[in-house]
């Protein structure tokens, strides 16, 4: 009987540590932060669900509820600034929330009621879109850095330029390129974004898995032809990144700008 009683009590408490051991495991897969809340958005017949938990998210990212949907967001989080004034509603037909939190949005930019339901939008006072890439053209050095941003029109944000700010138009696409989307869709999966606005950091809103969701960028393949032009001032610019080139051609140094060009059969060294 002694045995018995033993053995009894030996199970019980490895059943008991098993217990504890999944408990732990389970606790230690869950990342900081809580989950933005559920948009509302228009119902549909299917669900899908691109992560269980949060170690399928990548960096700070978590597994979140959206509806019947789960997809990994950033953490709930609220940025410096105000929204703009609230538009009046139109029409509440295909309404749906592109966000719910402001850290599912680009830069400074805060999730504000729109006419059709929450939207990324830059803050009061802020003008829409976004700096061109901070890159010089090879050859031009800045000796002296100038911070010129007092007079920048309602198009315009005072932006980088190598050691330099100064007043420029902006851009409503982010620099970069998409990643290449090879899946072809027999129907449409829940998007997470609807525009770059939509993406944190420099991610853009990109065709994935049959649906729009944030991506990190990437530039189309091949080199830039080598550029042999010195040059002593910075001449026009045709393009800002890959992202505004046709076709395969690449945003590349040439004549003192950036401009389109073919890309180089041969890697540059």
């Amino acid at each position: 009987m002694k045995a018995a009683g033993g053995i009894f009590l030996t199970v019980v408490l490895l059943s008991l540590w098993a217990e504890q051991q999944a408990v732990s495991l389970q606790q230690s897969e869950v990342k900081a932060g809580v989950c933005p809340p559920a948009r509302n958005i228009k119902k549909t017949p299917f669900c899908d669900s691109f992560c269980t938990n949060d170690k399928d998210c990548s960096g700070n990212k978590k597994c979140c509820d959206d509806g019947c949907d789960k997809f990994c967001k950033p953490p709930a989080a609220e940025k410096t600034g105000t929204c703009p004034a609230q538009p009046q509603k139109t029409s509440t037909e295909g309404s749906g929330d592109e966000c719910t939190s402001d850290s599912e949005c680009a830069g400074t930019f805060k999730c504000c009621p729109g006419q059709s339901g929450k939207a990324c939008t830059p803050p009061s006072g802020e003008a829409p879109g976004f700096c061109p890439p901070n890159v010089l053209p090879p050859g031009i050095g800045a000796t002296i850095c100038i911070v010129d941003c007092n007079n920048c029109s309602a198009e315009e944000k005072c932006c980088s330029m190598g050691c330099t700010r100064r007043c420029m138009k902006t851009s409503q696409d982010k620099p970069g390129s998409c990643p290449y989307d090879p899946v072809r869709c027999i129907r449409a999966a829940r998007s997470t974004c609807a525009s770059d606005s939509g993406c944190p950091g420099d991610q853009k809103c990109c065709s994935h898995m049959c649906g729009m969701s944030c991506l990190a960028v990437s530039d189309k393949p091949g080199s830039c032809p080598n550029d042999p032009i010195k040059c002593v001032r910075a001449g026009p610019s045709t393009c800002a990144s890959d992202s505004g080139c046709p076709g395969d051609q690449k945003c590349c140094s040439y004549m003192c700008g950036m401009n389109c060009l073919a890309v180089s059969a041969t890697k540059q060294k």
